[in-house]
């Protein structure tokens, strides 16, 4: 079944029902990405993407890691040489890959680091990485100099008068009085 293109159809295809009865959502993502890929054959550390400079840093959006080699092999990606190990995965021998998207949870490396990956022993690997540069954020405004002042008035008035009066007025005679 092919759906329409319009609008209604897409807003329809976000949230449809799975055959398990499970409510699926789907999700675009219109974010633009740079993909690099490379055959790392080294073991230790291997740049896949350089420092950007001073002022940037890589946000990482996505990977994928496939063996080619024989022998099982474990690999990791840092935020620099030496850096701490992050994803890291055992792939399987001939075939063994490893794919993730970080759709709106984004790796953004360290200012000024490296993207790198860390092979534990030799071998063929096929690395994939989506990837953008971003510029570092401004630092913040210390003071602020736009200023308003506001006046309110409040008027009082107590000119109303509070007074109440009922007359009463009962005809009585003596018989009622004197029975």
């Amino acid at each position: 079944m092919t759906l329409p293109k319009g609008k209604g159809a897409r807003e329809y295809s976000k949230f449809r029902e799975t055959r398990n009865g499970l409510t699926a959502v789907g999700v675009t993502n219109e974010d633009e990405a740079i993909p690099v890929s490379k055959i790392v054959n080294n073991s230790g550390d291997t740049e896949l993407i350089a420092s950007p400079g001073a002022t940037n840093y890589i946000v990482v959006k996505g990977f994928h890691f496939t063996n080619s080699d024989n022998s099982a092999n474990t690999v990791h990606l840092r935020a620099g040489t030496g850096g701490k190990n992050l994803f890291s995965t055992t792939l399987a021998a001939n075939g063994g890959n490893f794919d993730v998207n970080l759709l709106g949870r984004y790796w953004r490396l360290p200012i000024n680091k490296a993207l790198v990956i860390n092979l534990e022993s030799a071998g063929k690997i096929g690395v994939t990485v989506e990837y953008e540069l971003e510029l570092e954020p401004g630092q913040e405004v210390i003071s602020l100099t736009d200023s308003f002042s506001l006046v309110e008035t409040v008027a009082n008035s107590a000119t109303l008068s509070l007074s109440d009066s009922e007359s009463i007025s009962v005809n009585l005679d003596s018989a009622t009085l004197n029975p």
